[in-house]
């Protein structure tokens, strides 16, 4: 399946296949807030911020929407191939990040 996850000021459509949360690094210094982006933050990773919030909780509740999206649509996927035998090719979800 590929994701594909449009960020939250809508600047950037991105292919990914991993997402994590940070909450501060060398060029987003601590300012309280909590970012979930493309890459984990590891030096001088080539990363983009897909979102931001206010807390914690609110950036893995994000996570979990996006888990919960992508296990309902490789569900939904799995059923119309058992009906329609022949689809070759793979499934592609977009998410678009919410804004808070």
């Amino acid at each position: 399946m590929e994701l594909w996850i449009r960020s939250q000021d809508k600047e950037a459509l991105i292919k990914v296949d991993k997402i994590f949360y940070w909450n501060t690094c060398p060029e987003m210094p601590n300012t309280g807030k909590h970012y979930l982006g493309n890459k984990e933050w590891v030096g001088n990773a080539d990363y983009t911020k897909l979102g931001e919030y206010k807390t914690k909780e609110r950036a893995i509740e994000v996570l979990d929407e996006i888990q919960y999206k992508i296990n309902n649509y490789v569900a939904d996927v799995c059923m119309a191939r058992a009906i329609y035998v022949g689809e070759s090719q793979e499934p592609t979800y977009v998410y678009e990040m919410p804004k808070e």
